[in-house]
């Protein structure tokens, strides 16, 4: 046998056909990731290797056996599996009636149970306690119980019958009995009358759920979900298992047996799954914030949504979810179960305050986690083995943007930013500036998304939330005392870039996207795009510009109108839409122009234009193909700004333009960012201008700013400025006979 060290590097085409269709084997670099393994036809080297630069795949580490290790004969153990929960629920005779709702007994101490299972010594999932962390400054001191003797399951009685369970040098938890058995009982009633409502199709739902929800929001641990539905299904916290059904019949179509009957009471079992969650809401548990999380996927807005996902933080901290738990004395499943909740949470959090304009609570210092890591997700690669699994990716990377965003919030939209306000934007712009690097890192660091893996489409449209976010901060800048027309022009620009990439992003989006997993802010997240759009074309400069993003915003409503019936999201985008622009209808492109100063609209507007270098940020194509990008109208700049006085001068052709945002299908690196932030690294370099000159309020042309905005009024002259009361609205037909400069 040769050493791994001398083994020959060997194709992969050997391996392409295997018998009985089996998936070829992963080269070395794809199996120690977990990852599939990508090969066209051909090539000798997988899309890993090859962007490490290796030429060729290798296949020196031993090949795993083609089945799963026999357990010993002595443990009893199965592993858990879907198709043993669906054989245990088959009917039960040549009639076909299925076998009735199981009552068996359930087992309320784990460690009681013979042979092997994994929930023996877990903390958070137990079936008679339940469990509150032990904080520092706590009435309970930690360290008075190092003279405590505990059991061989570290845990140690007190006198009032509750017990302390130590799980490292400085964790302690307190465990408290259920006390009274009328609250179990009302819990098995409870759970009944779930599995009642989506009998007998339960074990074809928990299907549906680990196959399309569980990988893009992998809030549960499989082996133990599955060992413990095996058996019953009152092993359960009643919101958690109805939370699975809720969230599996939007793919109720999706089984051919479910599919041609009846759907069960959707709106009943979601009203258990609510009314349930605030019962056991006081009794926390890990399933206790599973429940809360999938109900919150489940229906993220409407009235309560954000109450319940600030009593989702006040559960994950009574368990100690906020804490790194590597060094606790837990079962492995649970350090990773509690690691993917934790960030789960975080996500929540940061993307329930984004979408409800709320400030957030949790203080990033103080989330204790560590990074999720590749093992975290053990059942990944054995899913894949079967057609149609999802991977867990997506949910990385949602992490990792969900932080970005919370920076985004924290900076430009928290109470104490939005109080002071942003009278000059180039502190902004500079503060806005390593954000925007983030941002295009993030997105240039995904993957090649492989074909099958749909639910990466509501990773991509997240992250031109993520950017219309920063950009609508910045558009709200510019119009204060101190903004240079040609800043103006330079921000404009990139956000059109952005607003225009995110609609070529719905727009482009396929019919089998539609059955695959989307995240809870999706509707907020197709809102935000037709909010900016509306915002730009407001702020509009000229009659062309107000007709162009007018014609967009029609174009994307009526985008979502035609998607409405694939996915409940552009439904609710629809709605939401149609609610807040509805006095949009009344004003005209004419109408947004005659905002701006007459002087300055009459003045003839040089523009930047894109260049067309065929080797500027060709790489990097707009959401927008050419053509589209050719009949957008140029953005007018006032003829003042190109004089040098006190303002940035107009760079050279390919300064600005170029590469813009679009979706993985058109080939996007994030190359979009590349004309902004070279603009943003001429333009700040120091307080100066170009020319030496500090820029000062007194060498500003205002004629560029809207005059209602400068004098603190809205669009029909409303005086809005701290301490004047709001005035009664003038008398103004929809035709302006007026100019709003006698106001």
């Amino acid at each position: 046998m040769k050493s791994a060290a001398c083994a020959p590097t060997q194709p992969h085409a050997p391996n392409a056909a295997l018998a009985g269709g089996r998936r070829p084997r992963p080269c070395d670099s794809c199996r120690k990731r977990k990852r599939r393994c990508h090969l066209q036809p051909g090539d000798a080297a997988c899309q890993r290797c090859r962007s490490n630069g290796a030429a060729a795949c290798t296949f020196t580490d031993a090949e795993p056996p083609t089945t799963a290790p026999k357990r010993p004969a002595a443990e009893g153990f199965e592993r858990p599996s879907l198709k043993r929960v669906e054989r245990s629920r088959e009917p039960n005779d040549e009639s076909g009636t299925t076998a009735p709702m199981r009552t068996t007994r359930v087992i309320e101490d784990y460690d009681t149970l013979r042979g092997h299972s994994l929930l023996k010594k877990n903390l958070g999932l137990q079936q008679h306690r339940y469990l509150r962390f032990v904080g520092p400054g706590d009435e309970v001191e930690p360290r008075l119980f190092d003279y405590c003797s505990f059991d061989e399951r570290d845990e140690s009685r007190l006198p009032d019958g509750t017990y302390i369970r130590k799980v490292s040098a400085d964790a302690l938890f307190v465990l408290t009995p259920y006390g009274r058995t009328s609250v179990r009982a009302e819990e098995l009633e409870d759970l009944d009358d779930i599995e009642r409502l989506v009998a007998p199709h339960g074990s074809h739902l928990v299907k549906l759920f680990f196959k399309y929800v569980h990988p893009g929001f992998p809030v549960l641990d499989k082996e133990t979900f599955l060992e413990k539905y095996e058996r019953t299904h009152r092993e359960f916290s009643p919101p958690c298992l109805a939370g699975i059904y809720l969230l599996a019949i939007h793919w109720w179509n999706y089984d051919p047996e479910m599919s041609s009957q009846p759907k069960p009471d959707v709106d009943a079992l979601e009203r258990l799954a609510k009314r349930t969650l605030q019962d056991v809401i006081h009794r926390p548990k890990l399933s206790t914030l599973q429940g809360g999380l999938l109900i919150l996927q489940h229906r993220s807005v409407g009235e309560g949504t954000w109450a319940l996902s600030c009593q989702m933080l006040a559960v994950a901290q009574e368990l100690g979810v906020h804490r790194n738990c590597d060094a606790w004395r837990i079962p492995p499943w649970e350090k990773r179960l509690r690691r993917r909740l934790g960030w789960a949470l975080y996500m929540l959090d940061k993307w329930m305050a984004w979408s409800h304009g709320r400030p957030s609570h949790i203080v990033d210092k103080d989330w204790l986690l560590d990074e999720l890591r590749e093992d975290d997700f053990p059942q990944e690669a054995s899913d894949h083995q079967h057609e149609g699994s999802e991977s867990c990716r997506p949910f990385e990377h949602m992490i990792s943007l969900t932080k970005i965003i919370g920076e985004i919030m924290r900076l430009f939209y928290s109470p104490s930013v939005a109080e002071k306000g942003w009278s000059d934007p180039r502190p902004l712009l500079e503060a806005a500036k390593p954000v925007q690097i983030k941002l295009k890192a993030w997105y240039q660091s995904l993957p090649d998304w492989p074909q099958q893996e749909r639910n990466t489409a509501t990773v991509q449209l997240s992250y031109f939330a993520a950017e219309i976010t920063l950009h609508r901060a910045i558009l709200s800048s510019l119009t204060g005392l101190f903004c240079d027309p040609f800043i103006t022009e330079v921000c404009r620009r990139a956000a059109r870039e952005r607003v225009t990439g995110a609609i070529k992003l719905v727009k482009n989006f396929q019919i089998d996207q539609f059955q695959s997993f989307w995240y809870f802010l999706t509707g907020r997240a197709l809102v935000s795009i037709g909010t900016f759009t509306a915002l730009l074309y407001a702020t509009s400069r000229s009659v062309e510009e107000a007709g162009f993003y007018k014609t967009l915003l029609d174009d994307y409503r009526w985008t979502l109108r035609t998607l409405s019936r694939s996915l409940s999201h552009f439904e609710y985008a629809v709605q939401r839409l149609d609610a807040s622009l509805w006095h949009f209808k009344h004003i005209s492109p004419e109408d947004i122009a005659r905002g701006v100063d007459a002087d300055t609209a009459s003045t003839p507007a040089p523009v930047v234009e894109a260049t067309d270098a065929p080797d500027a940020h060709e790489h990097a194509r707009s959401p927008l193909d050419r053509n589209d990008r050719d009949q957008q109208p140029p953005l007018p700049v006032s003829g003042r700004s190109q004089a040098n006085n006190g303002h940035h001068t107009r760079p050279e052709d390919g300064g600005i333009g170029g590469g813009a945002h679009h979706s993985t299908a058109a080939g996007h690196d994030g190359g979009a960012s590349e004309p902004f932030l070279n603009w943003v690294d001429i333009t700040f370099p120091s307080p100066q201008g170009p020319d030496g000159v500090s820029v000062s309020a007194s060498s500003l042309d205002n004629r560029d700013l809207f005059h209602w905005q400068r004098h603190g009024m809205d669009f029909f002259g409303r005086d809005w400025t701290y301490g004047n009361p709001p005035q009664s609205e003038p008398s103004l037909p929809w035709g302006f006979t007026q100019s709003l400069e006698e106001y």
